[in-house]
């Protein structure tokens, strides 16, 4: 009764949803493109067994990139499906993968959209990421005999919250689910009390931690670290509105001691990136952007406005701030960073990624900085001090690879379902 409430309520709430993706679509124009796909009509796939991941946004694909490529060597030929539900995911995917997985907008959690977009692929098994979940379409898996997997998953305090609120309707939907593959205990905790079962849960830790630094990745590091001689990099990767400024008063502050500092500045998300081009135009230092710029020894900032490039920017740096966590956001993943051996800072709000900051902070490698005056200090202190920032740097790397694992556990698992 209760899920056939929620689809009622959903239903009422279309036009709404329509309406939040026009005005997305002012900001970036792909929400204008593919309804249909998000509506459950796409073309079907002629290929049985298929594998079906879904991916919310561009985290999200980054996390399964090394899980997809484990399946594509453990089940050749095997059709792999990946779904998105953002425009910078569904890039993320093609750039990754190209058409070597198939690719579409998860539809929308309508019984119709989702029967249509079920008959068109008939998977094999649903692979969810984190934790993205629709009581209509894991109901239509269970009544189907589809495994459900929640890969990687975690829960925070403040999801856990808003679903015991709806426990009438989420406690059902948790109890249909397959296998719940959680990052760490304390997510064990808060999905045994929303429904799911022991026997339906595993510990596998988080596949972040399994992130390999390929060979491109390198190279194109190289070739702008080389640009910059011996100048040192401060990286502020995925910031929001707000947090733009903030770094870049710092920057500004920083330069008057340290001179050889170069800033690279990452925002979150693309539609921002012409707003915060503009704010560092009016800056008074040599911008470049990576979209358009070839050379950057002459930079004082560069522009992280492409696709897919953070982990070599990451490569180019020697102290990385992570944004999303000055604003209540709940951060970003810090583990690219830490892989390249450089220390990482964020702000106080990182509830998202509690735990994984929770283990590079007990190790050294993270600091945790309450406000923009503290963080100054924080980079100040690692400028002056180049023997901290490498034992820093180094505490970073040995807590990411004393957490590797957790990738070979979760694709074993999901093997034993569907082979």
């Amino acid at each position: 009764m209760a899920r056939y409430f929620y689809s009622l309520i959903l239903y009422l709430l279309a036009p709404l949803i329509f309406l939040h993706l026009i005005v997305r679509g002012f900001k970036s124009r792909e929400y204008w493109y593919r309804w249909r796909e998000r509506l459950g009509f796409i073309p079907k796939i002629n290929q049985k067994n298929i594998i079906w991941i879904h991916a919310v946004s561009v985290g999200e694909v980054m996390a399964a990139i090394p899980l997809i490529k484990n399946l594509q060597k453990s089940f050749r030929g095997r059709t792999i499906l990946v779904t998105t539900t953002t425009p910078t995911g569904s890039e993320q995917v093609l750039n990754s993968f190209g058409s070597s997985v198939n690719h579409f907008y998860i539809p929308y959690d309508f019984n119709g959209s989702i029967n249509r977009f079920m008959k068109c692929i008939n998977p094999a098994i649903l692979i969810l990421m984190e934790t993205e979940l629709w009581p209509n379409t894991i109901n239509y898996c269970t009544q189907k005999k589809i495994p459900v997997v929640l890969a990687n998953a975690r829960m925070s305090l403040k999801s856990y919250r808003t679903y015991r609120s709806f426990s009438f309707l989420t406690s059902p939907m948790f109890a249909m689910i397959t296998l719940v593959c959680a990052q760490y205990e304390d997510d064990l905790k808060r999905f045994e009390a929303l429904g799911v079962s022991r026997g339906q849960m595993i510990r596998t830790g988080n596949i972040k931690f399994d992130v390999i630094i390929e060979k491109k990745d390198r190279e194109n590091a190289a070739v702008i670290r080389e640009q910059l001689d011996k100048k040192t990099v401060l990286i502020a990767s995925s910031t929001h509105d707000g947090e733009d400024k903030i770094v870049l008063e710092i920057f500004r502050n920083l330069r008057r001691k340290f001179s050889m500092l170069v800033l690279i500045l990452v925002p979150r998300h693309p539609e921002r990136f012409e707003s915060v081009s503009n704010m560092l135009n009016r800056s008074g230092f040599s911008i470049k952007r990576r979209s358009v710029d070839k050379q950057f020894s002459e930079a004082d900032v560069i522009l992280g406005d492409t696709m897919g490039e953070l982990k070599s920017l990451y490569g180019v740096s020697d102290i990385a701030f992570i944004g999303g966590s000055f604003i209540k956001t709940g951060g970003h993943n810090p583990i690219e960073a830490a892989i390249w051996e450089i220390p990482v800072l964020v702000g106080p709000h990182t509830f998202n990624f509690s735990s994984v900051n929770k283990i590079l902070e007990e190790s050294g490698g993270l600091k945790t900085c309450a406000s923009q005056n503290s963080l100054e200090i924080e980079i100040s202190k690692l400028l002056n001090d180049p023997a901290y920032k490498n034992k820093s740097g180094r505490a970073a790397l040995k807590a990411v690879e004393d957490n590797i694992g957790a990738l070979s556990l979760l694709t074993g698992k999901i093997e034993d379902l569907i082979a």
